[in-house]
């Protein structure tokens, strides 16, 4: 990838800290399409997430972390093996491509690969469908003992969850643990549904139930089939219908919507409350690393200023990256800060998926045995170390015609698509004119410009 692509480092040596937890069980859960605008631990109006801030009360929290994509399928590469999407190249799965997926490079290893040869247990339990977000046979699955693919539903469901870690837990293990419900907040569980958050009083067209969505929507299918169109099976997709159903010029729509990703935040606060007191209950919780995270950030159905700065509503993060790229979850639950009662440490640092990896390694005490374009945290976080980016560059979907380069101290998403660039501003959700940048932001754009002209 020509202008673009970041410069591997290989980090080979660890200088022990106070922090490191040899021989700690690891657990790493990721929340796709967690957007910390929701989130209370992010200074959210609402209590979306109070067990998990309870949880994490002494933990690190990172408040400039982004994804490395808004495509979760490369972004899930990305934790996996600590490199960016134009290195590891995974980047179409089964789902988006008719069948067909990319897969890693076998002489590339993953984390659990590297875990699994040092000692470890590990496990996978994910929601992912249909091979949309990992898939074993994309690489996903290197080096895991147990796999399992279930999206957590009910009360039942969580004991088969339980079931799976009994199988590990009674070893030093690493378990990677993910729900896709955030993903697909629209749709709720009756029996995890946040109560407190629904409108009773709404009267809008977006389906208030599973059993509401289904009616409208084949209502909505057989109504786009009879007119015939061209593009009638794109426009049949769920989440086009979904789309057809809300006004954006409507506060009550945008706030409908805005309450039932709230109720889908609060539901994932009862899964991870649940895997904590898992851990709790089987006595392993003090010599544990629990890592809580996302591919990506909200991706679907996102109020956003279009160019022309009217709401809109984005189907799909393609069209509006903010919140699907730069509000990711990082939080880092350390024994040993939980044991000294070590007050929450908030880290500005600007951060990515691919640290997670070498985080983790280094904390374990583990060297890589590989590169990697991520930075071992650990000295961050012990203080020792300032290190910190001024820009993250990100990969989006279909090989290299979109980028992403967000830059941080100017609150600046730009975006080179199809040889276009544009400039959004990540606080305010516009669309804001190119001219007059300085600084980074104008090496970054220039970049990028670069990368647009070697694609034409």
């Amino acid at each position: 990838m020509t202008g673009c692509q970041q410069k591997r480092v290989e980090i080979t040596s660890h200088v022990p800290s106070p922090l490191d937890c040899k021989d700690c069980n690891i657990v790493i859960i990721s929340l796709s399409s967690f957007n910390t605008a929701h989130s209370t631990l992010y200074g959210y109006k609402k209590d979306t997430d109070v067990k998990t801030a309870e949880w994490m009360k002494n933990a690190v929290i990172f408040d400039n972390h982004f994804a490395t994509s808004y495509w979760a399928f490369q972004a899930n590469m990305s934790l996996f093996t600590g490199l960016q999407p134009y290195n590891h190249k995974v980047l179409l799965s089964k789902f988006h491509n008719n069948g067909k997926e990319d897969v890693l490079d076998k002489k590339i290893p993953t984390l659990p690969q590297e875990l699994q040869s040092a000692g470890y247990k590990t496990l996978s339990f994910s929601g992912s469908p249909h091979g949309m977000l990992i898939s074993p046979s994309a690489g996903f699955g290197k080096g895991f003992d147990y796999n399992s693919f279930l999206e957590v539903q009910n009360t039942a469901d969580l004991n088969v969850l339980d079931g799976w870690m009994d199988k590990v837990s009674d070893k030093k293990f690493f378990a990677y643990i993910s729900s896709v419900r955030l993903h697909f907040s629209y749709y709720i569980t009756p029996e995890f549904a946040g109560k407190k958050f629904k409108e009773k009083n709404y009267k809008g067209k977006f389906p208030q139930s599973e059993a509401d969505y289904e009616k409208k929507y084949a209502q909505y299918t057989t109504a786009v089939l009879k007119e015939g169109a061209p593009d009638a099976e794109k426009k049949i997709r769920p989440i086009q219908f979904l789309k057809s159903t809300l006004n954006p010029q409507d506060p009550k729509d945008i706030e409908f919507l805005n309450n039932t990703y709230d109720q889908a935040l609060q539901y994932t606060d009862t899964f991870v409350d649940h895997i904590f007191n898992y851990l709790k209950n089987k006595k392993i919780l003090d010599k544990t690393i629990v890592i809580l995270t996302s591919d990506m950030g909200q991706n679907l159905l996102v109020p956003y200023n279009d160019d022309k700065n009217k709401v809109s509503f984005s189907p799909l993060a393609s069209e509006y990256p903010v919140d699907a790229v730069t509000r990711i979850p990082l939080m880092i639950y350390l024994p040993s800060r939980e044991k000294a009662q070590s007050k929450m440490m908030r880290i500005t640092n600007i951060t990515n998926t691919t640290d997670i990896l070498p985080t983790i390694l280094g904390i374990s005490g583990l060297g890589l045995s590989s590169p990697t374009d991520g930075i071992n945290l650990l000295p961050v976080i012990a203080g020792t170390s300032t290190t910190t980016r001024t820009t993250s560059q990100g990969y989006a979907y279909r090989s290299e015609k979109e980028n992403i380069a967000y830059v941080r101290d100017e609150e600046k998403i730009l975006v080179s698509r199809d040889g276009i660039l544009e400039m959004v501003n990540a606080k305010t959700k516009k669309f804001e004119e190119l001219t007059g940048a300085t600084g980074v932001l104008k090496e970054e754009m220039i970049k990028l410009k670069n990368n647009i002209q070697s694609k034409k």
